[in-house]
């Protein structure tokens, strides 16, 4: 699939994102044991996979406008009649398998492989009651049996997504199930499963210092209705775009500011951007980004490229928009692979007519002149895509894009949202 970008004069209004994705697959995977009907807007088109997998057990979920409806049906109720695919579920395949493992007679579920912890994580799911087996050597058959039994579980250097796997498997059993967490290492899990109307008791051990969160098998999520925050990662190609392009004034609504997600925003105001944050409620917040005058060269090293790897394209079309030497280095892990997307993106500015070097550990950016149109491969990457698509709209002339098709999983709306606040 390819696009054609042209060049925007300028950007102007409003713009609210895609919900974040993990918030999103937990909220889901608790909505779908419920016994009443939840609801849910902006709910990212990355959570497709795991929508289709609850489906999959029986759960009804529809679309309503901007809403989804999700009509749980309770613990212990989710059926599959065929094998599950959780190859493609990500960093959420823990919590799948623990509410896989609250489920009456067998579930099958292709893994694809067994990461270590997934491996302790049945453990101690086999501990509570779950029998598990091989078919075919990647597809595990979950049995939950007369159901499981609540223990204790010391949850020390688990993932959240762990954690999460053993509340939705003790939800199922009887009696109640705790987890031991070192202080310094708690989780935020309590809040979520508070925000379900689970009873969750929470108490400090005075010997150890540790954290026992204790909750009873039998508890069933209460519904909710929760609009979810915008994904700061998704603003970024808006926010460089008005901060390049003159008399633009773009105002980013309802974004969860994550210290994980905030490095290419630290840059963006490093390098001279115009950046205004308004605090909505806690850590969401209202974005608003003007045309920058004096946007200055930098180098990004260190930690700094480390915070801001994942958008390593987008990072090198804001260096074009910096007059002076634009220094990015410290990214040769994205040398390797299929595709060294160094190389790549080197080839890619230097279609757009960008002066640029590189060197084995990145490149250097001779920023401030002006870009013409070009034919670039976003290579099937989200990142590259983004990136792509706000050089064409930099860009002087038109600018075709191929391998688009990428963001239909991540955000389909980006080029009508685009449209909508481009003159």
């Amino acid at each position: 699939m390819e696009t054609t970008v042209s060049r925007a004069r300028r950007l102007a209004g409003e713009v609210a994102v895609p919900g974040e994705l993990e918030p999103a697959q937990r909220r889901l995977l608790l909505a779908s044991l419920s016994t009443a009907d939840s609801r849910m807007a902006n709910v990212p088109a990355a959570a497709g996979p795991l929508i289709r997998t609850l489906e999959q057990l029986g759960v009804q979920i529809e679309a309503d406008g901007r809403y989804l409806c999700i009509r749980g049906s309770g613990p212990r109720t989710l059926r599959a009649e065929h094998c599950l695919d959780g190859r493609h579920m990500g960093a959420m395949r823990p919590a799948l398998l623990g509410l896989l493992a609250g489920q009456p007679g067998c579930t099958r579920l292709s893994m694809g492989g067994m990461t270590a912890e997934e491996t302790a994580l049945l453990e101690r799911l086999q501990d509570m009651g779950l029998r598990v087996s091989r078919n075919n050597g990647d597809t595990l058959m979950l049995e939950g049996g007369d159901g499981l039994a609540g223990r204790e579980h010391d949850v020390e250097g688990l993932s959240a997504w762990a954690r999460l796997g053993l509340i939705l498997a003790s939800l199922s059993a009887s009696g109640a199930t705790t987890l031991i967490e070192p202080a310094e290492d708690r989780s935020r899990l309590e809040r979520l499963l508070r925000h379900h109307g689970i009873t969750v008791d929470t108490r400090r051990d005075a010997d150890t210092g540790r954290i026992r969160l204790t909750l009873n098998g039998g508890s069933v999520p209460a519904p909710v209705d929760t609009d979810l925050n915008g994904d700061l990662d998704l603003a970024y190609p808006f926010m460089v775009m008005a901060a390049a392009r003159r008399g633009s004034k773009l105002r980013l609504r309802r974004l969860s500011l994550r210290p994980a997600k905030r490095g290419f925003l630290d840059l963006l105001r490093h390098v001279g951007a115009s950046i205004e944050l308004q605090r909505v409620d806690g850590d969401v917040v209202d974005i608003t980004v003007d045309y920058s005058r004096r946007l200055k060269s930098t180098r990004v090293a260190g930690q700094r490229a480390s915070r801001v790897i994942g958008h390593f394209g987008l990072v090198a079309i804001l260096a074009t928009q910096c007059p002076g030497e634009f220094v990015i280095r410290d990214v040769q892990e994205l040398r390797a692979g299929p595709v060294d997307q160094v190389a790549h993106v080197v080839s890619l500015l230097k279609s757009l007519g960008v002066r640029v070097g590189e060197y084995p550990e990145g490149l250097v950016v001779q920023g401030g002149g002006s870009l013409g149109g070009a034919v670039l491969d976003s290579l099937g990457l989200p990142g590259l895509a983004f990136a792509c698509v706000t050089a064409g709209a930099l860009a002087h002339g038109q600018t075709t894009i191929t391998g688009m098709e990428c963001l239909q999983a991540v955000y389909p709306d980006f080029l009508e949202t685009l449209d909508s606040i481009r003159e």
